[in-house]
């Protein structure tokens, strides 16, 4: 199977990452893929995994570049004879859509988050033959506010290599409880960092084996190095470490006891064998567990609709974690992690996302067959 991924750019985020490991997988599994981006940082490590990358400016909403990436597409989809166009944006889905119908290649759309709405953006929003969700609450989004169909989205969680992010082998190095949080740094996805350093004091005189690794860049650095200073002069030692952008995420993540988080960095640090803690900027879910697993899924770990955020919250949820003896921890944090295993590891998503891709190419042959019926109108016969 040829497979074409769209997608605006293959820089740092969970998307992008997602995108990065779906196209890995479906490689190994005996298939062609090319993604097409306007590149970054990912887009350098798919020819390691055996993917081709085109550069366009798909990102872009500049006339030019979209007159540019849509003259391409039609001239891509003419001549390499692709089987299915799987995008993972929306400027991309409205550029490439007409030209799947055109050459008979099966169109894939991928939802990864709710987007900004109005009534033009709805008209323009295009979502393929087929529609795959994250999670369930971005299914009944979709069914509510764009109208589609139920049973033409599936709901397929964002895969994670779980060889790769795996629980650690090796007795860690020192006795102490880490905890970590990971994310972009910008004003819509810190709040979890920021809070962690209002109520590192409190945790730290409880817990006085405790630290806090703060992983992440962007425009919050600053202030969140700002925030964790104040708080380690308060607790009398450096407590709280911003570490900027992490190039190792699974060694940081097989490094922590306890993850603050969401989406894809909640299910990468749950499969190291972390307990995990949600907080985002979209809402506070607390500790996932094994009878809370589902409720954390149907969001994709988001927290999305979930309550406030706040920094009592996040204390209220991790300082009762942090109490428990590690043995009873690690259980069972090891338990839930088997829950993630058998949701969200990339090998069971990708056998997903190839049944929709079948599903979908079956349905274009089936739209390209038909019947012609000729003859003389009249006098009993089948005219």
């Amino acid at each position: 199977m040829k497979i074409l991924m769209l997608t605006d750019a293959m820089d740092k985020g969970g998307a992008e990452t997602h995108l990065l490991t779906l196209s890995g997988r479906l490689v190994s599994c005996g298939h062609t893929v090319t993604v097409a981006s306007n590149g970054g940082r990912l887009a350098d490590k798919l020819p390691t995994v055996g993917v081709s990358h085109i550069r366009l400016p798909l990102g872009s909403r500049a006339p030019i570049d979209i007159l540019v990436c849509r003259a391409f597409l039609n001239k891509l989809l003419q001549t390499k004879k692709f089987d299915t166009v799987h995008s993972h944006s929306r400027l991309a889905s409205f550029l490439v859509s007409d030209l799947a119908h055109r050459y008979g290649v099966a169109f894939i759309c991928t939802a990864h988050a709710r987007f900004k709405l109005t009534p033009l953006r709805r008209r323009l929003s295009r979502w393929g033959d087929s529609t795959v969700a994250v999670s369930e609450d971005l299914k009944q989004y979709l069914v509510e506010q764009y109208r589609l169909a139920p049973e033409n989205i599936s709901v397929i969680p964002n895969g994670v290599d779980t060889d790769i992010f795996c629980p650690k082998t090796e007795p860690k190095p020192k006795a102490c409880l880490r905890i970590a949080f990971l994310s972009r740094l910008d004003g819509d996805c810190s709040l979890g960092a920021e809070f962690l350093c209002h109520i590192a004091p409190r945790l730290c005189a409880e817990h006085q084996d405790t630290e806090i690794v703060i992983g992440g860049g962007g425009s919050e650095l600053y202030r969140i190095k700002a925030l964790a200073k104040i708080a380690n002069a308060k607790i009398g030692t450096e407590a709280i470490k911003c570490l900027g952008d992490i190039r190792d995420v699974p060694s940081f993540m097989r490094s922590c006891d306890l993850l603050v988080g969401v989406s894809r960095v909640a299910i990468e640090g749950g499969l190291c064998g972390a307990s995990v803690v949600l907080c985002g900027n979209e809402g506070f879910f607390g500790e996932v567990t094994e009878s809370n697993f589902d409720s954390a899924l149907a969001s994709n770990f988001c927290a999305r609709d979930s309550e406030i955020p706040s920094a009592d919250a996040l204390y209220n949820s991790i300082n009762p974690i942090l109490c428990r003896p590690s043995d009873e921890r690690e259980a069972l944090a090891m338990r839930v992690r088997e829950l993630f295993l058998s949701n969200c590891a990339s090998s069971v998503c990708s056998e997903s996302i190839e049944q929709i891709y079948r599903s979908s190419q079956a349905k274009k042959t089936r739209q390209r067959g038909g019947t012609l019926l000729c003859g003389y109108y009249g006098y009993s016969n089948l005219g």
